[in-house]
């Protein structure tokens, strides 16, 4: 059993997957009382006083989650561009490999894109 499990060697891949989804149930688990009772643990909102790119992310996942679509934008719209990534993480499996390399790269440009487009948003609501 020993000799199966060192050869057996896990791929990042896959480890990044297996990862993801824990981490998917476990924002489909949490409680929406402890989401959503105010209290704000973002040190970005808390040293600046406005929120950061990411800020509702967690919320915004667990609304999408649970299929409040509308909800899950008013918190963050960045979620949209999560979801684009999340499912070209798991369509990878399905798909050659140069276009899923095509796809990801897209779709972490698209991510990043919209998350300095919410941060700049938020900087400029902040001192208006």
């Amino acid at each position: 059993m020993l000799a199966l499990s060192i050869r057996h060697r896990i791929s990042a891949r896959d480890l990044s997957t297996i990862l993801l989804s824990a981490g998917l149930v476990v924002v489909y688990f949490l409680p929406s009382g402890f989401l959503f009772n105010g209290q704000v643990f973002c040190l970005h909102k808390n040293l600046l006083g406005f929120d950061c790119p990411a800020c509702g992310m967690t919320r915004a996942l667990h609304c999408l989650l649970h299929g409040q679509f509308l909800t899950a934008i008013t918190f963050n719209v960045g979620v949209v561009a999560l979801v684009v990534l999340v499912v070209q993480h798991y369509l990878s499996y399905f798909i050659v490999a140069e276009i899923s390399e095509v796809f990801r790269k897209i779709a972490a440009w698209l991510f990043a894109a919209t998350l300095l487009l919410v941060y700049l948003v938020r900087t400029i609501e902040h001192f208006i």
